[in-house]
């Protein structure tokens, strides 16, 4: 199949798929393999609002009530022990809760990535049930934590009428569950998210403007990508395109020489050096780091403005509940207030994210999503598939 070829069946299946994959959500199944639905699933549409017997509260006395009395029992309780991901910037923002609620002491633990994975099925099979909530991504959550039957659904835990405001939310309220039961991880955050970046210092955008150019032998041994053996970036970027195009596509491009990289760092400087003018799965973090120094000013996302080039970008940015919680009036109160707009403000002041809530405004500029355009997602549980084979394809081709 030639470029052109390649460029209008991914397109196409771009634009028509949104409403196959809602149908798979719906129906609480995964989506098909690509063997039996070779045409790529799109953004889903905005799910159904929740069942009646999940909502919270609908009335003023209703709600305040009961919020009242989590309150009470949870300053009672007094702790959050609360899992979640690395770095100071994840951590500041979610001690912003302590700050809105002293009476809460938060314990806080930020395990590796994945650890996750392990360590609490290890602590349940020793009795111990010691996590209240988890904020990061929800890839653990669909690989083990649910398969386990270790999390709480999210509905029952809200009670803030200003939470559940479908008006307030990207797609609504309910758009923001990732699995495919719709119940357990919620992904608050919204940035937007780039595929793969040219230096255009190096290749000029006459020479490469669109995803379909990468398969040309010319950009041989020119791309970086940050390893997509793995549950990465650099993995969901293959499964990303692996989803639009296909698998023959992900080989081609995996065929052009391609340098795989574990250090971020080294990855965003040979970008922004010109020694490898093409990168996918970088941090877009990191290129900013170098962009305030006056670094790689001309690194650009390929395809900014098309619907293959941008995505919805949750990161860690993903709320989980534990059954059986040590702290179970605090969790719901963690959980009201992060999903509040102060706990969203203190989201993208400190982590520098953007949220799905439409009334927060704490967002940097380079990663606001447009609400009229509608985004390919590769985090939903629905289309995770893709990344598993695209890795699995990546670990054959580069092993």
């Amino acid at each position: 199949m030639n470029a052109a070829a390649l460029r209008t069946l991914g397109l196409s299946t771009l634009r028509s798929l949104a409403a196959i994959l809602a149908v798979a959500m719906a129906a609480c199944t995964p989506a098909s393999s690509p063997a039996a639905a070779p045409a790529r699933p799109a953004a889903p549409a905005p799910a159904a609002a929740a069942p009646a017997s999940q909502a919270a509260p609908t009335t003023d006395a209703a709600w305040q009530a009961e919020w009242n009395r989590t309150l009470a029992a949870a300053k009672q309780e007094g702790k959050l022990a609360l899992m979640g991901s690395g770095g100071t910037l994840i951590r500041d923002s979610l001690m912003e809760f302590q700050k809105a609620y002293p009476e809460i002491v938060v314990e806080y633990a930020a395990p590796p990535p994945g650890d996750i994975a392990v360590k609490v099925p290890a602590e349940r099979e020793a009795g111990q049930y010691l996590w209240d909530a988890h904020v990061g991504h929800p890839g653990p959550a669909y690989d083990v934590l649910l398969p386990r039957g270790v999390m709480d659904p999210l509905a029952p835990a809200l009670v803030l009428p200003e939470v559940l405001d479908d008006s307030k939310w990207l797609g609504g309220f309910q758009a923001g569950f990732m699995d495919k039961d719709q119940q357990y991880a919620y992904a608050f955050q919204g940035s937007l998210g780039y595929i793969a970046w040219v230096n255009r210092d190096v290749i000029p955008e006459a020479e490469l403007s669109r995803f379909d150019q990468l398969t040309d032998p010319k950009w041989a041994g020119r791309i970086v990508w940050y390893d997509p053996t793995t549950r990465s970036a650099g993995g969901a970027m293959a499964g990303y395109l692996y989803m639009v195009f296909g698998e023959d596509y992900i080989r081609k491009v995996f065929a052009q020489d391609v340098t795989i990289t574990r250090d971020v760092r080294q990855q965003v400087e040979w970008l922004v050096r010109g020694r490898y003018p093409i990168a996918l799965g970088i941090e877009n973090d990191r290129l900013v780091e170098f962009q305030t120094q006056g670094l790689g000013r001309n690194v650009k996302p390929l395809e900014p403005e098309s619907q293959v080039g941008a995505r919805l970008n949750i990161g860690i940015g993903a709320l989980l509940l534990f059954n059986r919680p040590p702290h179970p009036n605090a969790a719901k109160v963690f959980a009201n207030w992060l999903l509040s707009p102060e706990g969203q403000t203190a989201w993208g002041r400190h982590a520098r994210e953007c949220s799905r809530r439409l009334d927060v405004t704490e967002c940097p500029p380079e990663k606001r999503l447009n609400p009229s355009k509608q985004y390919l997602d590769i985090d939903r549980q629905v289309v995770r598939h893709f990344q598993t084979e695209a890795t699995a394809i990546a670990g054959e081709v580069f092993k």
